[in-house]
């Protein structure tokens, strides 16, 4: 018998399902409310015993990292909600035709981690954050990411850019080259 209810096993299966029914609107309905008081009780967990609650999770990464052959298990799952399911097939058919270098730059892609490497992709395509097969463009360094990303990948502004910063560069570079040696960036002021 059922401590809480103990007339539950005398419930008919349809007073079950109405029971099951109530107990879902009631979730549905404060669904914020209970997710409010789990991150409070999840906090309140985290101040008593910081400790364990980082072993704790230390621990759950290192057996979803077993799990999933040696790749860090968080940022495979984000790839694959990014990306979907082909996001593997995806990403090795970007490095083999890439040569494992960013395909703006020419540089070589991290190839230990995938760390700083993105999947750039048009933007005007899916929602933020998401990736299609037909957007895809191929694999960048974080950096060129972000520049393309900054310039709303406007090429035409990237041209303007680089061709404004060559003199400028020239010009600076030339005027560093004459200047004196300093031993110190900021000199001490003198003594009155």
């Amino acid at each position: 018998m059922d401590a809480v209810n103990p007339r539950r096993d005398e419930l008919t299966p349809e007073q079950r399902e109405k029971q099951r029914e109530y107990g879902r609107r009631y979730r549905a309905k404060n669904l914020e409310k209970r997710r409010a008081q789990d991150r409070e009780r999840q906090r309140q967990r985290r101040k008593a015993n910081p400790e364990k609650m980082k072993e704790i999770q230390h621990n759950a990464y290192q057996r979803a990292k077993e799990r999933n052959g040696g790749v860090n298990p968080w940022l495979s799952s984000a790839r694959k909600w990014r990306h979907g399911s082909d996001h593997e097939e995806m990403w090795a058919a970007f490095w083999e035709a890439q040569d494992g270098k960013c395909y703006l730059c020419g540089e070589p892609l991290n190839t230990e981690s995938h760390y700083g490497v993105q999947v750039d992709h048009d933007h005007t395509c899916c929602p933020k954050n998401r990736t299609c097969p037909y957007c895809r463009r191929g694999l960048a360094c974080d950096r060129c990411n972000k520049l393309i990303g900054i310039a709303r990948d406007d090429p035409d502004l990237l041209r303007r850019i680089a061709d404004n910063l060559e003199p400028v560069l020239l010009a600076t570079r030339a005027r560093i080259a004459t200047k004196q040696q300093q031993d110190t960036l900021w000199p001490e002021e003198e003594a009155s």
